[in-house]
Parts: structure tokens; sequence; C-alpha cells
């Protein structure tokens, strides 16, 4: 390790804020490629401690256990235990862990531990879990993981103020390597369980609007009601979306269209009960015809488009039925 530089390795379970927390330490300075031979991303990230030690800060790809059953996962455990070809072994292991959730996360971090390196764990997300009332003992859970706990808010800025000004100080010791077999595997839960009821208070297992939202989502009959109704409206914004603006623009200030169809007798015809065909009179003709094939938006227009649009129709009419042929055109 070189005395002006540190190489730091940000690990932890997906979506416990780790990418976040990589993006608020290094800014822009960042260098995005694939690990060779596969499509994962590898995210390498420089920052500049306040004392003027540069840090390059390693984005591990989220890794639930070191029993690998995926290729990140392997990529994980390659890189922390320096066997993977060309990433050089991490000084400083910075393992990220949802506050609201260290159920999961802990059990990570202890085999983190056991792999004889300097650790730091970093509490994140900490402003939710006050909002849910879980009370974290920091203190204490340092102590018994022997290892130094920070409290970090990824998304807001200087919240990760604590985590710089621990690891730009002297590394922490390292834990003493144990072996990872099975039977060390099942010791974990057990000593999990054991930090949580020493150190983490929960007034409740899950937030209260989650509860809520899923006694109505998932009920029965009103679960079954909301669906049909956001999938009635993601239909209809589908919908409005395919018509395109310029469409809407033109039909809505297309002009009316007006027709008028007259018998080629010059009077238009009806029959009676008994099936007579019988001719109308041609005023009474007209009027029927020119409200029946009357189509368009004329609301669109003011009154008196409107009427000068019904007189031309009608005098074109009564010329057409007049002579009995079609109107001039």
């Amino acid at each position: 390790m070189s005395a002006d530089a540190l190489r730091i390795a940000l690990v932890g379970n997906p979506n416990c804020g780790k990418t976040a927390l990589f993006n608020l330490l290094t800014g822009g300075r960042q260098k995005v490629a694939n690990y060779a031979g596969v499509t994962i991303e590898r995210k390498e990230g420089r920052f500049v401690a306040p004392s003027g030690r540069v840090l390059q800060i390693l984005d591990l790809p989220g890794a639930y256990s070191f029993d690998a059953v995926s290729p990140d996962e392997q990529i994980t455990r390659d890189v922390l235990e320096g066997n993977y070809p060309g990433e050089a072994r991490p000084d400083l292991i910075v393992c990220v862990a949802d506050a609201t959730n260290l159920r999961l996360h802990l059990r990570f971090l202890l085999e983190v531990r056991r792999l004889g390196r300097p650790v730091v764990l970093a509490l994140n997300m900490m402003d939710a879990a006050r909002r849910r009332g879980i009370v974290i003992d920091v203190a204490e859970l340092s102590r018994r993981l022997g290892l130094p706990v920070v409290e970090t808010v990824a998304v807001k800025r200087g919240g990760a103020k604590a985590l710089v000004e621990r690891v730009d100080g002297e590394l922490p010791l390292p834990a003493q390597a144990q072996a990872d077999d099975a039977a060390s595997r099942a010791d974990l839960h057990a000593e999990v369980r054991e930090l949580l009821a020493a150190t983490v208070s929960m007034p409740r297992a899950t937030a209260k609007l989650d509860d809520a939202l899923d006694r109505w989502a998932l009920h029965p009959v009103f679960g079954l009601a909301i669906l049909a109704v956001v999938m009635f409206l993601v239909f209809q914004a589908v919908y409005a979306a395919g018509t395109s603006p310029s469409t809407r623009s033109i039909s809505a200030f297309a002009p009316p269209r007006f027709t008028a169809t007259v018998s080629t007798t010059g009077r238009p015809r009806r029959r009676d009960s008994s099936g007579t065909s019988i001719a109308m009179p041609r005023e009474r003709a007209v009027s029927i015809m020119f409200s029946a094939s009357t189509t368009g938006r004329p609301s669109r227009f003011t009154s008196s488009t409107k009427r000068r649009c019904r007189r031309r129709l009608v005098a074109s009419a009564t010329h057409t039925i007049r002579s009995g042929g079609a109107s001039p055109g």
C-alpha cells in the first residue's frame, strides 16, 4: 500500500445504497468498464480526503453471501480475497448495510469480517430508520463486532462525512481470519439474532405506511378493484399518448362538413304503414335531410358561421329539388 493512496472496496447487499454512497464520494471522477470476460459493470473512482490523501474507491457488485450463486457474487468474493486476475486486493473494506433491515445485512458483514481484512461498517439510510422509530446502539454494535461503525445518508449532501473522517485516519485492526465452512455459516444466524437483540430496538417490524398499503392493495375484493382502476388508467394514458399532437390540433380546428342527399326524382320519398311510396314536401324534405346529414364539429364555430352554412345548404338543396338534378358546383 502506498503511503498516500488507499484502495477501498465498497461491498454490500443489493439495494443497500452502496452505489449512491459511491456517487456521493466520487462525483464525476469515475471510470466505468466491464470486468474481463463478463458483462458485469466495474466502477472505480477517486476521492481526495481532507488530509490530502487520495482514495481509490471500487464499487463491487452487490452480493448476499460468499456462497456465490451468481457471477456478481463470485466476482465480489474473488476481488476481496485477492484471487481475481488483474485486481489488487483492497486495503480497506467498507461494508454498507441498510439500517432499516439489519437482519439481512449483518449476516453478510459477518462473512466479510472472517476474511481477516480491515473492515468499516457504514449504516446507511439512518434517516429512514429514525423515521420508523428504529434505535441502533452504534457504540455497542461496534464493540460487539470489533470494528468501526459509522452512520451515513447517501442521498444527502454531507451524508458521508463520518465515513470520510474514519477512513482518512488510521486503518482499523483486522479481525482474525476464520474458516468458511458449513458449520460456521450455521452459527452466523445465531450471532445475527444475538446482535439484533442487544443493539437494535424496532417498535414495528414494517413501516406503518407499508402496512396500510398492503392492507388495501392485497385485499381479496378491494385489491382487485384497485387493480382494475389502475389498468384502466394505464390503458387510457397509453391511448391518449398514442394520438399525435398534430392529429389532435388538426381535428380540433377542422371546419364542419354539411352534406345533403336528394332523391333522383327531386323529392325524397318515404313509405307509409302499408308500404306505399309517398313523395314528401320540398320544405319538409330539406329540413329532415339537413338535420340528418350534418357532420363534423359545428360547436367549434360561432353562431353566425353556423347560420351561414345552414343557409347555403338549404339554398343548395332547394335548387337541387326544383331542378331535379345535382346542385351546381
